[in-house]
Parts: structure tokens; C-alpha cells; sequence
């Protein structure tokens, strides 16, 4: 729980985490996080929620992957009038 500079309550959340490691040197992690309650702008937002997957391999001294998938529900906080909407963003990253 978080509160703001009035004593206000500004967020009630919770956080999932695991992560396996693999063969290869290969990492999976895996996040949810829920905001029960979540005030923004004097507005109270509830139950959103999203995931974040993340998936690193390192196959060689040389190499190394990332791939991150982020999805759920999300604030639009740079919006007029902020709304729930869907996040889904994926990034991909390789290093030689």
C-alpha cells in the first residue's frame, strides 16, 4: 500500500514473480503485477492488472537474446481523460 503527501491512500497492489533457469543459460521470468486500487488524478482505478514475460539466453560467450512481452490492462496516463485500456508491446534484443 502507498499513500500520497494528504495520507490519501494512492495504490493497493500485489506482485507475482518466477523465474526458471534452463539449459543453455536460458532465463525465464514471468511478472504480474494487480493494482487492487489505484488513484490517479483523484480518479480510482481498480483491478488492473498486466503481465510481463522475459525471456533471456546467453548460448555462447558472444551471444546473448532478450525477448520481452508486456500485456494486460493499463492506465492511458498521458491522456486528457486517462482510461483503462490494453497494453501488448514486445521487444527483442540481441547482442554479438
Amino acid at each position: 500500500m502507498t499513500y500520497n503527501f494528504d495520507n490519501k491512500l494512492k495504490s493497493q497492489n500485489l506482485d507475482f514473480d518466477i523465474s526458471i533457469k534452463t539449459f543453455g543459460k536460458t532465463v525465464i521470468e514471468y511478472n504480474y503485477d494487480i493494482n487492487f486500487i489505484r488513484n490517479y488524478l483523484n480518479v480510482d482505478y481498480k483491478n488492473v492488472g498486466k503481465s510481463t514475460l522475459t525471456i533471456m539466453a546467453f548460448p555462447n560467450e558472444d551471444l546473448s537474446l532478450m525477448l520481452k512481452n508486456v500485456f494486460g490492462r493499463e492506465i492511458a496516463y498521458n491522456e486528457d481523460n486517462p482510461e483503462i485500456g490494453r497494453e501488448n508491446s514486445i521487444f527483442f534484443q540481441s547482442k554479438l
